[in-house]
């Protein structure tokens, strides 16, 4: 949870409401304790924030004298962090400004003691050798990060949101952000690769994926994959790194499997494979195809269950050439059950057949995984799996009941040949026809 207390701790702010010249009083968020509005009369109002920069901020008050309470919601959209001004819209639908007093540091700065103005400025030398010194494989990069006391950099880093062999995805509040702009963003870092330039190389791969192809058209499924925002691997970032927006919702492996899991209708894994199904229809539009598409690289709204895929750095256009995986074993390999047979057989290369004849099989392969797992489970599906690698019947009892989809296309998705598996539309005709 992205809280705003703590992204703008230790700051004042000028409240001007809508229509007015003058300011009405004074915002404090102290670095520790309670905030506080003072009003006009100097009184001050106690004052707290509920919710998240990600989603939606509430901020409550209390006016003593009138025991009544009141609240304004923040308006992200007329928010404009790099000119320092907040917007909220109270119960009245009137518009309240914030607007930060950068005089406010500035005086503290002034009447702080010698002791505390040097251990500040060791901070921040720290701070920036740390920035400058770190390798690009290092997980824990934080580039352009904001620092509070200079208030120099972008990017006020909250936690990380996933990390995968190739990279590590941060959630950071855009310092910078311009009315209409996301507040709070995704950035993405490239590890473990051996070389700078092969980072980069990769990094602008999915950046332009996304930028010159999944959204440049007015195609409603568009908004089934995340979007990609800017660019920053060029040579003159020591450290590259892509800026996508926040995907909504949770990881939807943590959305169906984790803890906190949500238990689904069959209505809900209708809705689910219905959307994964017309993502691939969209990625087929272009020639394209995902390469990694699995729960852990997809998120699901837990009220909704709207789905959006992330995750573009194996996507690669039908008939290309691409390496995969590199499994340690075969145990290895059966924990990479998305992965389809002819990929598994040849070591992390599609066989030519699959390339010439069938480009859409390796997706739909994965498709028939994540198909199996919701409707099955894991371990039901690994048995599955193991049963159709043997030549066994791959159903029993009344399993294929469970299914959202129907048995004969489920079998075909994962089937051993790949010129058996249905084609995307296909998958998604025969959802829509059976509705």
């Amino acid at each position: 949870m992205v809280r705003l207390s703590e992204v703008f701790k230790g700051t004042e702010w000028e409240i001007i409401e809508e229509g007015s010249s003058t300011a009405w009083g004074k915002a404090v968020i102290p670095e520790t304790g309670n905030a506080i509005l003072i009003a006009p009369s100097k009184k001050k109002l106690r004052c707290t924030f509920e919710g998240s920069l990600s989603g939606t901020v509430v901020v409550r008050w209390h006016v003593m004298h009138t025991k009544k309470f009141h609240q304004a919601t923040l308006v992200p959209d007329l928010c404009n962090l790099e000119e320092g001004e907040l917007a909220w819209r109270d119960n009245n639908g009137t518009i309240i400004s914030w607007r930060r007093l950068q005089e406010f540091s500035v005086a503290n700065k002034a009447t702080a003691p010698k002791s505390s103005q040097k251990r500040k400025r060791q901070e921040a030398m720290t701070s920036e050798m740390s920035t400058a010194s770190t390798a690009c494989t290092d997980p824990d990069e934080h580039p352009d990060a904001y620092d509070p006391v200079t208030k120099k950099g972008r990017f006020h880093y909250t936690r990380q949101l996933g990390k995968g062999a190739h990279g590590v995805v941060l959630e950071a509040v855009d310092m910078l952000a311009t009315c209409g702009s996301p507040l709070v963003v995704a950035v993405k870092v490239p590890r473990g690769y051996s070389s700078l330039e092969n980072a980069r190389e990769k990094l602008q791969r999915e950046y332009n994926w996304s930028h010159k192809l999944l959204h440049s058209t007015e195609d409603e499924r568009e908004q089934l994959f995340m979007k990609y925002l800017e660019d920053h691997t060029g040579p003159e970032h020591p450290t590259p790194y892509v800026v996508m927006e926040l995907a909504k919702g949770d990881l939807a492996w943590n959305v169906l499997f984790g803890k906190k899991k949500k238990t689904c209708t069959m209505v809900d894994k209708r809705k689910i494979v219905h959307q994964v199904a017309r993502a691939l229809t969209y990625l087929e539009k272009f020639g394209l195809l995902h390469r990694d598409l699995r729960f852990h690289n997809m998120f699901l709204s837990r009220s909704k269950l709207d789905l959006t895929i992330g995750d573009f750095g194996l996507m690669c256009r039908s008939g290309e050439k691409f390496n995969n995986f590199h499994p340690k074993n075969e145990e290895s390999w059966r924990k990479l059950d998305w992965v389809p047979w002819e990929a598994r057989s040849l070591r992390n290369k599609d066989s030519p057949q699959a390339i010439e004849s069938q480009p859409h099989a390796f997706d739909v392969f994965s498709f028939g995984v994540v198909h199996l797992y919701l409707c099955l489970g894991q371990d039901q599906t690994r048995k599955i799996l193991d049963r159709i690698e043997l030549g066994s019947p791959a159903f029993e009892g009344e399993m294929s009941n469970d299914l959202v989809l129907d048995s004969s296309i489920a079998l075909r998705m994962v089937s051993r040949d790949c010129n058996e598996r249905p084609t995307p539309g296909e998958i998604l005709h025969s959802m829509e026809e059976s509705l």
